[in-house]
């Protein structure tokens, strides 16, 4: 069998947050899909095995707040940080 290794770099300033480090995506699988109910009578994307082999390839890397990730017309990809709106 043959192994690869995966070698992350990282300033010397981002290492003394070890919570942030890369982990293992199968680790975080979303719970919307962990909640969805997959039957013969009831279809959904649980059901598909390579959906489900690509929420279990790879890694994740937290980051302080969300993003939001648009591609505009002409396929460039624009990223802001989410505005979390207070609905009180």
């Amino acid at each position: 069998m043959f192994f690869k290794n995966i070698t992350f770099s990282a300033p010397k300033e981002y290492l003394n947050y070890k919570e942030d480090y890369p982990k293992p995506i199968q680790l975080n699988i979303p719970n919307w899909f962990k909640d969805l109910q997959h039957t013969k009578n009831n279809f959904t994307v649980k059901g598909c095995i390579p959906f489900l082999e690509t929420l279990k390839i790879g890694y994740v890397l937290s980051l302080p707040q969300d993003f939001i990730l648009q591609y505009d017309s002409l396929g460039e990809m624009n990223f802001q940080p989410s505005q979390e709106t207070d609905s009180k």
